[in-house]
């Protein structure tokens, strides 16, 4: 069996710097966690490279709790929790694979993300971004994993997943305003070969499909990315903005674009008129971002809201 072509060197490497919190032994022919992280840092080191800085701690149910430019975002200590997504004006939970099956979050010592183990071959690895994304990896670890990977939405009325040609996922309002986006899938095996992957969608539930073959090198890594459209802004966010309208590196923190680590961010002017605006009126700031499909031509609006 190919199980890790990686295990004896880069997970040693790797987990020299990284300590468990509150890990249970693996099941057989599961990889351990330090093993999946390892397996993620080998295929696409950028997951990690990008994770938030600083999260904002833990709850009863939250493994791990972050507030990114107006997006709250909560991992679940038990996978049957879902990761949930708040904006200030609209709620997303995404259900996570095998959540029934799967043990409890193994906190890891990489801001941001968690390990759980579904116990079937298979590892997902969630890990908030610094610009309010989450990259949801999964690991297979040998032939026996499932190639299947359902991720079941909590969808509010009229709601809907739609696909793109692109085959990429929109969540779209009742209205028709995209919500938040799915990046197009990937996978790849532990030497980088592509590895055949799709979505499907039906009903509420986005699924992943991982056809390897018995030529991939495992571990296997593939990783949907969810992306918030639309935030609204709160009356403290507002203020906070507004105290620091005339320092524009600092408004970069409220505004998380998905491409501003390659952009030279500064405050714009829509940004600050609606900013002072809802100032003056004691309202709300909404943004919503226009993914033209490439950085330079994508943007924000910004509405006041009550």
């Amino acid at each position: 069996m190919r199980r890790s072509k990686i295990a004896a060197g880069i997970t040693v490497a790797f987990a020299m710097g990284t300590t468990l919190v509150g890990f249970a032994p693996a099941e057989p022919d599961s990889l351990t966690a330090s093993e999946a992280l390892a397996a993620v840092n080998h295929v696409a080191p950028e997951v990690l490279e990008q994770t938030i800085g600083s999260p904002n701690g833990t709850g009863e149910s939250d493994a791990m709790r972050a507030e990114v430019g107006g997006t709250d975002i909560s991992l679940p200590v038990t996978a049957s929790g879902g990761i949930e997504v708040s904006t200030g004006s609209h709620e997303l939970t995404i259900g996570l694979p095998y959540s029934d099956q799967a043990r409890p979050a193994a906190e890891v010592h990489t801001p941001g993300v968690v390990v759980y183990d579904n116990r079937n071959g298979s590892s997902t690895v969630p890990a908030i971004q610094s610009d309010g994304s989450i990259r949801i990896s999964t690991v297979l670890a040998d032939p026996g994993a499932p190639k299947r990977y359902d991720y079941p939405m909590d969808l509010g009325p009229g709601e809907r997943l739609r696909a793109n040609p692109d085959h990429s996922i929109d969540l779209v309002a009742s209205d028709g305003t995209t919500l938040g986006h799915f990046d197009a899938p990937w996978a790849k095996d532990a030497d980088g070969n592509p590895v055949p992957t799709w979505y499907e969608v039906k009903g509420d539930t986005l699924t992943q499909m991982v056809d390897f073959s018995t030529e991939a090198v495992f571990p296997i890594v593939a990783d949907p990315t969810y992306k918030t459209y639309v935030i609204t802004y709160s009356r403290a966010d507002v203020e906070q903005m507004w105290k620091m309208i005339n320092n524009i590196n600092n408004i970069c923190h409220f505004v998380p674009l998905p491409y501003l680590g390659s952009i030279a961010c500064s405050a714009p002017a829509a940004l600050s008129s609606a900013v002072s605006q809802a100032h003056y009126q004691s309202k709300r700031v909404r943004a919503t971002y226009w993914d033209c499909g490439y950085n330079y031509c994508s943007y924000y609006t910004y509405a006041v809201v009550s």
